[in-house]
């Protein structure tokens, strides 16, 4: 006969038998006092439930079980004593944390709960006896109560049966509830077997051969036959599950801790902890992943475990950031531009109880379902592991991102991220003495979660862009000094920064990196970035693309002129070039780099340096414009117009005033060309009329009197000639409008490099 039929047997016949003693002793002694003998049993119930646990509560308390401890080992000796010093060790520790030390008590003491349960049951059970005689003399009578009959006496017997029926089964509710509970817990640890038939070989591999197997062994012929006994079913069934529940149930410091539970939550956490521990994290699937959810599951529905997680992460939180050590443990000692973000880490930390605990867990197994399905943990695995695929994943990050700042607390911690660049950067490029202000701690909750998700596969792609320009520099030819601007990818480095400064997250930051690099010594060593430069490249309107693409172009161009030497052949294809190429940022940022003062590094007076840095910029400025609104015929016609002024310009320099008759008037002049071919010219680019009124003119807007140098190689029948063009060109062109006076400019600048006074021309 297996041991379930046995139990049943014995229980129903113990039940059985008291009933019938009780029956017979409740036939003798009526229906009142029967029912009085039936109040008794269940006011002691009650009395030894609320005993057994306020006994157990009193020594959840640190002070009250150290006497306990005390006083038990005064009475013991050997390897019991032993233990004890142990336990009082632990009490002495406990003292640091008494919230902590509590919950960690309440779970043996809510397991020995049942035990003085039953003790304070009997014992009131034998203490009780003589008050209830004394009640029953005072409230039934000696006769038994009114109406003493027969059917009355029978009555009793029922309830008297009852009484020592329910006596019985108060005593055994803590023995099924023992049953009950093991046979629940050691469930739930061997059921992963059922799914996971290689968990016995890890387990043996382990050196824990055939354990899983004992316990099932175990389980299949004592407890399950208990367990599922009619009558273990009809004792949980009549209140008795209930009763065990109470016993076990503890609260410390308002949490509710049900060690039915919680004991049952660590049996279900450590068969699922073994489906992810013991499979490599390369292999990871949808089982782990279930794992990982049940563990989310099973931790925000217990309070224990929670509890105590948020404790100790409170506790090593509040004592590193005073920097004290926590358990015995010192901080975590990190870079220095990382210590704000730890800071912030243990700060959010700090504020950890069992709530937020529960939304930190949710958070990292999403976390961690994410990293499986986009193949982090497989990348890792890999001999030589590619960190920057998974930085490039959009994916990867957006849910990285979109995890984290869900996460109310943990939101803050994103925020650290541009703080960590800047400090990375000031450390490595700023040069000593750097003024530049470091950007404000960024509020991450001004921010919406579409913009962090945004930013995640913005710093993605961001990544991917700086690898590709990275990728082109890593095969030039090292002997080739102009392999770097003939082939790199500066374009997609360009697109990187102007990504970069358009992220919600890192825009300020970007600002603060891209001004440290640009001071640095690295880039001051080039010569030629100058602060007009810096301050152009640092205004948030640039884009960094364009300026760079057009650079590289332009770069490409001067070398291959530089290659070949400028000739008639190839000089109107540069000119050419120039002006179809010349985007507005590169003409922008090439007008900042050819400041004055970069010209007077180059030997140039401040007056010469000024004058030419004005020519060249408003030339540039023309171009510009030229690419943006020109078409091929009007290009074609700048080009020829500024080939001829060039050509005027570098005949009359490179003559002596004894060499020259004429500038102007035929064959026989040092030009070639007319006064009126001279006006017609000029005045029909845009390009040079710009340029000779931006000559003659200082930055502050104050008239510079011939600043080529010219009147003194015009005779003054050249200068003559000159004015009648002039004057000749605004009477065959004047409207007699508003457009006169745009054209009175013109003519002026014209004049003027030709070292003549227009002013009184056109009066």
């Amino acid at each position: 006969m297996e041991i379930g039929s046995i139990t049943t047997i014995a229980i129903f016949g113990l039940i059985g038998l008291l009933f019938l003693f009780g029956f017979l002793r409740g036939l003798r002694k009526g229906l009142w006092k029967s029912l009085m003998d039936l109040g008794f049993v269940i006011l002691c119930l009650i009395i030894s439930i609320l005993v057994a646990k306020g006994i157990t509560n009193t020594y959840v308390d640190l002070e009250k079980f150290e006497e306990l401890l005390l006083t038990v080992k005064e009475k013991l000796s050997g390897d019991i004593a032993t233990t004890i010093d142990s336990l009082l060790e632990y009490v002495e520790q406990g003292r640091e944390n008494p919230e902590m030390a509590k919950a960690v008590l309440a779970i043996p003491m809510a397991l020995i709960t049942p035990i003085i349960f039953i003790l304070v049951h009997i014992l009131l059970g034998i203490i009780i006896k003589i008050p209830k005689l004394i009640i029953e003399r005072l409230i039934v009578g000696k006769n038994g109560g009114p109406s003493y009959r027969g059917g009355n006496r029978l009555a009793g017997g029922f309830i008297g049966g009852l009484r020592n029926a329910l006596f019985i089964v108060i005593l055994l509710i803590p023995i099924v509830g023992y049953i009950t509970f093991a046979g629940n817990t050691i469930d739930t640890v061997i059921s992963a077997t059922a799914t996971e038939p290689q968990l016995a070989s890890a387990q043996q591999s382990q050196g824990d051969d055939g354990t899983v197997e004992e316990l099932q062994s175990i389980m299949d012929e004592v407890i399950n036959p208990i367990r599922n006994s009619p009558a273990v079913k009809v004792i949980n069934g009549m209140g008795g599950k209930l009763v065990f529940n109470s016993l076990t149930t503890k609260n410390v410091e308002d949490v509710k801790i049900s060690v039915t539970s919680e004991v049952d939550g660590f049996a279900k956490l450590y068969a699922n902890i073994i489906v992810i521990s013991e499979e490599s994290p390369e292999n990871y699937g949808d089982r782990q992943k279930t794992s990982i959810n049940n563990i989310k599951t099973i931790l925000n529905e217990g309070e224990f475990l929670p509890f105590v997680s948020a404790e100790v992460l409170s506790i090593v939180s509040e004592k590193w950031l005073n920097g004290e050590p926590a358990f015995g443990i010192e901080k975590i000692e990190v870079g220095e531009e990382y210590e704000e973000l730890f800071d912030g880490i243990l700060r959010s930390l700090s504020n950890t109880n069992s709530d937020n605990i529960k939304e930190d867990v949710g958070t990292i197994a999403n976390l961690m379902v994410t990293c499986i399905d986009q193949g982090v943990f497989v990348e890792l695995s890999k001999e030589e592991p590619d960190p920057l695929k998974l930085a490039t994943n959009e994916v990867l990050l957006e849910s990285i991102f979109a995890e984290a700042y869900k996460n109310v607390r943990l939101r803050p911690i994103i925020g650290y991220i541009p703080d960590i660049l800047v400090n990375v950067i000031g450390e490595n490029f700023a040069d000593e003495g750097d003024t530049t202000p470091k950007p404000d701690h960024i509020d991450i909750n001004t921010l919406t979660e579409a913009q962090i998700r945004a930013d995640a596969a913005t710093i993605a792609q961001v990544i991917s862009k700086v690898m590709t320009f990275i990728e082109s520099t890593e095969n030039l030819d090292s002997a080739d000094e102009n392999a770097f601007i003939v082939n790199a990818d500066l374009g997609s480095l360009g697109a990187a920064i102007d990504m970069l400064r358009g992220s919600s997250l890192l825009g300020n930051s970007s600002e603060y990196i891209l001004t440290v690099l640009l001071n640095s010594d690295m880039v001051s060593d080039l010569g030629f970035v100058s602060s007009d430069l810096i301050a152009k490249l640092t205004d948030k309107s640039t884009k960094f693309e364009n300026i760079l693409v057009s650079a590289q172009k332009l770069a490409v161009m001067a070398i291959s002129l530089s290659k070949e030497g400028i000739n008639e052949d190839n000089y109107e294809e540069a000119l050419k070039f120039m002006i179809t190429e010349m985007t507005p940022e590169a003409a922008d940022t090439l007008k900042a780099a050819i400041s004055t003062d970069t010209l007077k590094d180059f030997g140039m007076s401040e007056d010469e340096a000024d004058t030419m840095s004005n020519t060249i910029n408003s030339v540039i400025d023309g171009i510009s414009s030229a690419t943006q609104n020109m078409t091929e015929e009007q290009v074609e016609k700048e080009i020829e117009a500024i080939t001829t002024i060039v050509n005027t310009m570098k005949d009359v320099s490179s003559s002596s005033s004894a060499d020259i008759e004429h500038v102007f008037g035929g064959e026989d002049s040092v030009t070639g060309m007319t006064a009126e071919d001279l006006v017609d010219t000029v005045l029909s680019s845009e390009i040079v009329s710009n340029a000779i009124i931006s000559a003659g003119k200082t930055q502050g807007d104050e008239k510079v009197e011939d600043p080529y140098g010219i009147a003194g190689s015009l005779s003054e029948a050249d200068k003559s000639t000159a004015e009648n063009a002039i004057k000749d060109y605004f009477e065959n062109n004047s409207t007699g409008g508003a457009e006169d006076n745009a054209l009175k400019e013109k003519l002026d600048a014209v004049a003027n490099i030709l070292g003549m006074d227009s002013s009184a021309w056109f009066n």
